[in-house]
């Protein structure tokens, strides 16, 4: 149970943390700005600013007297013996389904050996071959052939799925795995970037029944990643205001490394949070 000012506390902390990149972000987009790091964000992941701004305490967490918030923008509060939150049973049946494969996911990747010899390839192989390349307004560090090259030279071995079905149709071949989507919960591990950032999309596909304060760190935590993943690509990021990645430098993937393995040790923390707050929300529901 909360009380007022606890609930507006814990809403005004929360909120506060995410001021300034989302003031960044609808800056950006107000002057037209095309980013891919923000945009990618708010474009591959579902949630909008205004959802993240639109603070929850989580499925069943109670304020004590007079409501402070007349709705969220996904699910109503109610009102129930003059305490108000969002109680369980708005929580749609037909997504109990959805919410034991996400727990599933979350868990075997926590649970898997992490995997840091990829060198970020998987924005190279995107661009692989003669295709157009997915951010136009963005120069590339190198030549198509020299991109080519690195490519073939190099193994490529991405697990994640979602990454995986970007690829040029002529990098696929040349991938070790051949993700699915039926075959993350056997292949997601925790040393890969793009597994790390759905922290991100899991938190979001449930919410507002969980808190906000695990949605904002994992968005958080999702921008920092793609900032890495963009400066590692061969994009030209330096007109953003980032220094690349050299991952075709032995130098540059020992720096991708580490960022990957400070990663990882981010995310075995949230995403362990995420996993507690999704059995909560099983328990609340499942019934």
């Amino acid at each position: 149970m909360l009380t007022k000012d606890n609930w507006l506390a814990l809403r005004e902390e929360c909120i506060a943390r995410l001021e300034e990149p989302l003031r960044r972000i609808r800056e950006q987009r107000r002057i037209g700005l095309k980013d891919p790091i923000a945009d990618f964000l708010f474009e591959y992941y579902s949630l909008r600013p205004t959802q993240l701004e639109a603070w929850s305490p989580g499925c069943e967490v109670w304020l004590d007297g007079e409501t402070v918030e007349p709705h969220f923008g996904r699910a109503p509060f109610e009102v129930v013996s003059g305490r108000t939150g969002i109680p369980a049973t708005s929580f749609p049946r037909h997504r109990v389904r959805s919410l034991k494969w996400i727990l599933a996911v979350l868990r075997a990747t926590n649970e898997r050996r992490p995997f840091f010899g990829c060198a970020g390839l998987h924005e190279w192989a995107m661009v692989y071959g003669d295709q157009p390349v997915r951010h136009p307004q963005l120069p590339l560090r190198m030549s198509r052939s020299a991109i080519n090259t690195l490519v073939d030279d190099q193994p490529v071995v991405c697990t994640h799925f979602d990454a995986f079905r970007f690829f040029t149709t002529a990098a696929q071949p040349l991938n070790k795995h051949q993700p699915t989507a039926e075959s993350m919960i056997e292949l997601e591990q925790p040393g890969c970037l793009h597994t790390n950032m759905d922290i991100y999309r899991w938190a979001g596909k449930l919410y507002p029944w969980i808190g906000s304060d695990v949605l904002a760190d994992a968005f958080l935590f999702a921008l920092r990643i793609r900032e890495v993943d963009m400066r590692a690509s061969p994009y030209d990021v330096t007109a953003l205001g980032f220094q690349p990645i050299c991952v075709e430098t032995p130098e540059g993937r020992r720096e991708y490394r580490d960022h990957q393995e400070g990663f990882h040790r981010e995310g075995r923390v949230l995403r362990a949070r995420l996993i507690r707050e999704a059995e909560r929300l099983l328990a609340l529901t499942d019934t």
